[in-house]
């Protein structure tokens, strides 16, 4: 009870911290479910769910996308967000509400983290305030609401676990922040593709600062912060089985189709009137020129906070340079002013020649996608500034936080709630909705012409007395008879990895203009058999992450070993 007393004002902080969390996310807790651009979750649980019962594993091959004729999904799009919805199908949740509570989950992860994070940098109370405008984020309303993108929303929210656990590295090197630090990495890099490219850039760029700013350029603790550089390297090793298929195998794909004509991404940059000054609200798409549907301001409080955080600093720099100078709060705030307004630079239209000097940026796909880290740097000024003007101040941050409802309160809800449930999504026309959206992102190359139907029996055409014996994702097997020499087709898309035998003697496949699977059939009975083996990509990217994980969880047997044998000798 007497802590309670000396640490009132913290706990009513939490008490507000943890409400803001249930407002935003409110709708993910009750019955039913709404429509997002991203309306797709069912199917891609449904399926993964799937494939590790039959033993797939790692999972790539998912057989109800592609309008049901299955194609690697999971072999270039990260997996982390849906085996967090496993984890709550193990725990009995139905599909759609793992799905949602994978999105709740998300969000309490990168509320906690923001806090650890400002917390690190400028206090208790420069965490919370960073923690609340991270929370009241415009753009994570988008992401919930609007654009329904869980896999980013994920990403987001690991962000501040990576940044916090380098500067834990950075300060103090051990195994254990050694560990941390490479596991956050690992974990952003199986969340989602585009943020993880854009966070390991500007991880990379803080360190450097940091090393700039303590002036760590000796041997010695160069050698020491190496092991942020292992660090990373391991994280890469975690993550190979993911990673490399999908950088070495996107050609066998029209992967290609991502960044050209609707989703290239000089149709996609954001005003200035959009980004500082529009309230505007929508549920619709991004769009060519200024007729979007969809919101991309950065938050008033968020860019006057940040615009203030810059103002105290040049304050502050020409009143005294030497305390300045001294000060590793205000230079920290010096990256983060710089990368909030390098990130809104970026995100506009007069930053083309940044994008058309560096092709990697396209993968972004929408420059707006920017407000993840326009808005992170923000959340930390805004901790930043108020730490500096209103110390330990409880109604300054009740204060902030009845604006920032005021200002959001009608963003963080969906644009119509529907009694939905799995029953719903399985029934047609919502299940071939699913199978057909986002057909092209990861679609075999050995397609040529989409199939106008959607995949329905027969499986094999061209055999006559067909009997199948088994139907999995990954594997089918079956019996059938041939008058005479023929092809015959099996409606799965073809892409490297499939392997057949006939009577149990290896065979060629080939693919017909829809990407079927045809293979040569001979005269008499055979016994059909196609399987989704790993290529030698695949193969060694495995070997690289088990590799890795070994000595990954053999470092933690260390640590272990270190915290209970030893310390039991020694008391």
């Amino acid at each position: 009870m007497s802590w309670l007393k000396l640490n009132r004002q913290k706990v009513l902080v939490l008490i507000l911290l943890l409400a803001t969390f249930v407002f935003i996310h409110r709708f993910f807790f009750l019955p039913g479910d709404f429509s997002t651009h991203d309306g797709v979750h069912f199917i891609r649980l449904y399926d993964l769910e799937k494939v590790l019962r039959e033993g797939q594993f790692p999972p790539r091959w998912l057989p109800n996308l592609g309008k049901g004729y299955g194609y690697p999904f999971f072999n270039f799009y990260p997996p982390l967000s849906y085996f967090v919805g496993l984890a709550f199908r193990f725990l009995g949740a139905s599909f759609t509400l793992a799905n949602k509570l994978s999105f709740a989950m998300a969000g309490l992860v990168g509320g906690l983290g923001m806090f650890y994070f400002g917390k690190l940098l400028f206090g208790f109370w420069g965490g919370s305030v960073a923690a609340l405008f991270w929370l009241f984020l415009p753009y994570r309303a988008v992401d919930l609401y609007v654009r329904g993108s869980l896999a980013e929303y994920w990403g987001m929210n690991l962000l501040p676990w990576a940044f916090y656990f380098a500067k834990n590295l950075f300060d103090h090197q051990n195994l254990k922040r050694f560990l941390l630090f490479t596991f956050s990495l690992f974990l952003l890099l199986v969340a989602h593709n585009a943020v993880s490219l854009i966070s390991s850039i500007w991880l990379v760029i803080f360190i450097i600062f940091l090393l700039a700013v303590n002036h760590d350029w000796s041997g010695k603790n160069l050698r020491q912060k190496s092991l942020l550089t292992i660090s990373f390297l391991l994280a890469l090793g975690l993550a190979s089985f993911f990673v490399f298929p999908a950088i070495l195998e996107k050609d066998f794909t029209h992967i290609a189709d991502m960044t050209s004509d609707y989703y290239t991404y000089s149709n996609h940059f954001p005003s200035l009137g959009q980004l500082f000054i529009s309230r505007f609200w929508g549920y619709g798409g991004s769009n060519f020129g200024l007729n979007d549907g969809i919101s991309f301001q950065i938050g008033h409080l968020h860019w006057l906070l940040a615009l203030l955080a810059l103002v105290l600093l040049i304050r502050d720099f020409f009143l005294n340079r030497k305390v300045f100078f001294g000060k590793k709060s205000s230079l920290l705030a010096i990256f983060f002013v710089i990368s909030f307004w390098g990130a809104a630079f970026l995100s506009h239209q007069r930053s083309l020649f940044i994008w058309k000097l560096l092709p990697f940026l396209g993968f972004l796909q929408f420059p707006w996608r920017l407000l993840i880290f326009i808005g992170f740097s923000a959340s930390i000024l805004a901790g930043f500034s108020i730490s500096r003007l209103a110390k330990k101040n409880f109604f300054i941050f009740a204060a902030l936080f009845l604006v920032l409802v005021g200002l959001t309160f009608s963003y963080f809800k969906p644009e119509a709630i529907a009694d939905i449930s799995d029953d719903n999504y399985l029934s047609s026309p919502v299940w071939e909705y699913q199978q057909r959206e986002f057909l092209t992102d990861y679609l075999p190359a050995a397609v040529k012409v989409i199939p106008e139907d959607y995949y329905h029996p027969p499986l094999v055409i061209g055999g006559e007395e067909t009997e199948i014996k088994l139907d999995q994702a990954g594997r089918v097997v079956f019996l059938t008879s041939a008058r005479e020499d023929k092809e015959i087709v099996i409606k799965r898309f073809y892409f490297p990895g499939w392997q057949a035998k006939i009577n149990q003697k290896p065979m060629e496949i080939k693919s017909n203009q829809n990407g079927f699977i045809v293979l040569p059939l001979s005269e008499g009975r055979s016994l059909v058999e196609i399987s989704f083996e790993d290529t030698l990509t695949r193969k060694i990217a495995n070997w690289i992450s088990l590799l890795s994980w070994g000595l990954f969880l053999g470092l933690i047997l260390i640590i272990v070993y270190q915290q209970v044998f030893i310390k039991e000798r020694y008391d």
